[in-house]
């Protein structure tokens, strides 16, 4: 997969943990996604996603991974 189809399926991925309301399988399943793609394992927004293991926000945080690109 390229970059750009690779995102998306971890996004979708994680959009699937976010319509059942497990935030925190998200989180894990996007952070591990990415890790799997040597040009987004080191994606800056990584860094920034353990804001949201403390939050219970699931609208929040659907508009953040939205915005990775």
């Amino acid at each position: 997969m390229n970059r750009k189809e690779h995102l998306e399926w971890a996004k979708q991925r994680c959009f699937e943990y976010l319509d059942n309301g497990d935030l925190q399988r998200a989180i894990v399943s996007f952070m591990r996604d990415m890790s799997k793609h040597n040009d987004l394992k080191d994606h800056i927004g990584l860094q920034l996603m353990s804001i949201y293991t403390y939050s219970n926000n699931i609208i929040e945080f659907k508009e953040f991974i939205n915005g990775f690109n």
